[in-house]
């Protein structure tokens, strides 16, 4: 246990520093993990320099397009945002220069899904936000709601990416929305989730939470609930409508990861590898899991729910090793999970797994920061499919 917090630790304050280093500083980030995302067919990965198009039902590291920034020295490392046969993805910025008054040059680009290699563009707003992105966009509505490191969250016109509305948070921003009934919900590393209005902005409710936050709020909708983790261990469930705390649950570590919900039950991950399964809906404090199992190493990617399977990401960032974990939830008649197979990566999976007609995809950076996407069967775990810059 204490390596395990050793280690999360470690992993955390380097993150932090180099994100703090590099807004002030200006310099591009090689370090981080990859953002990944699907239409259910092609996989989009946005990593350095490039957000690329990948077919996995295609030959092996097949590209069907791949697009970078005109602007010399823009990376990527946030997920793509699919909605509506259009891309939206927020770039890591590039240094204004002291003649422009310094600060950050970022933009978001906007791109219709195709085969055209390049993809043109739909549009490129590079004078809405100041500061890098590093979370998912969420497309709702004919809007684009994201945060910022610069304690920003922005509301933009789908249409030409002109702002429509913008809060300033207590701290960065790096976990995708979710919205609901014409709500947006959002958290933050200043230890608060927020319900706004999508439309005008206005903050409906605030809720205080034991530690920062990096995790995508979970809605149900039926129970009018929400729920997210935070730093301290805790997985929180709030009233959807007033943000009235319902109940909390405890585990050893922090929460980095957002959950998921199936069947009345919310799945949650920790730091140290723990998966805990509890009641949805009727519990206290004190309801014991339904059930909990462990994985190696820490878990930070969300958890996935495809065809009543839990699929887990881990990883060592320090020992460049990484995990997919496949448990069926209906697998045996006491109603505990069923590992049905574990894949073992050479580098940490960081960026959240998807769901494709192919199997389940993963991104991750190995030792060198080489970009791997893998594809692995549903079933059995072979890997099926994958791609890497180098052998293109």
């Amino acid at each position: 246990m204490f390596a395990k917090q050793q280690q999360k630790k470690l992993l955390f304050v380097f993150i932090l520093v180099s994100f703090l280093f590099l807004t002030g500083c200006g310099v591009q980030e090689s370090g981080n993990w990859p953002g990944l995302e699907t239409d259910g067919e092609r996989v989009y990965v946005a990593y350095q320099d490039s957000v690329v198009a990948l077919d996995p039902t295609g030959p092996e590291n097949r590209v069907v397009w791949s697009y970078s920034s005109e602007t010399a020295g823009v990376n990527f490392y946030a997920p793509p945002s699919i909605k509506d046969g259009n891309l939206v993805v927020g770039d890591n910025g590039i240094s204004a220069g002291i003649f422009q008054g310094g600060g950050f040059i970022v933009g978001i680009h906007s791109m219709p899904l195709g085969d055209t290699n390049p993809p043109t563009t739909n549009w490129i707003a590079d004078d809405v936000v100041s500061g890098r992105v590093y979370a998912e966009a969420l497309q709702v509505d004919g809007k684009i709601f994201f945060g910022t490191a610069d304690n920003h969250f922005v509301a933009l016109d789908a249409t030409d990416g002109t702002k429509i509305w913008d809060f300033m948070t207590g701290n960065s921003v790096w976990a995708q929305p979710s919205y609901a009934n014409g709500h947006v919900y959002f958290t933050s590393l200043d230890k608060t989730i927020y319900s706004a209005d999508a439309d005008t902005g206005e903050i409906i409710w605030q809720a205080a939470l034991s530690g920062a936050s990096t995790g995508t709020p979970v809605i149900n909708e039926e129970a009018n609930l929400l729920y997210i983790g935070s730093f301290e261990g805790i997985l929180y469930a709030f009233d959807l409508t007033t943000g009235e705390e319902k109940w909390t649950a405890q585990t050893d570590d922090w929460v980095w990861s957002t959950p998921a919900l199936h069947n009345n039950t919310v799945y949650f991950g920790d730091m140290a590898g723990n998966i805990i399964a509890i009641e949805a809906e009727d519990r206290t404090d004190e309801t014991p899991p339904i059930w909990q199992e462990q994985v190696p190493e820490s878990i930070q990617a969300k958890l996935l729910i495809h065809n009543d399977t839990l699929f887990v990401a881990s990883g060592d960032v320090s020992n460049n090793v990484g995990h997919l974990t496949a448990y069926k939830l209906d697998g045996s008649d006491d109603g505990q999970p069923v590992q049905l197979w574990q894949a073992t990566t050479n580098g940490a999976i960081s960026a959240n797994p998807v769901a494709t007609s192919s199997g389940i995809a993963v991104a991750f950076a190995d030792a060198d920061g080489v970009l791997q996407v893998v594809v692995y069967d549903m079933e059995s775990g072979n890997d099926v499919w994958s791609y890497t810059p180098s052998t293109e």
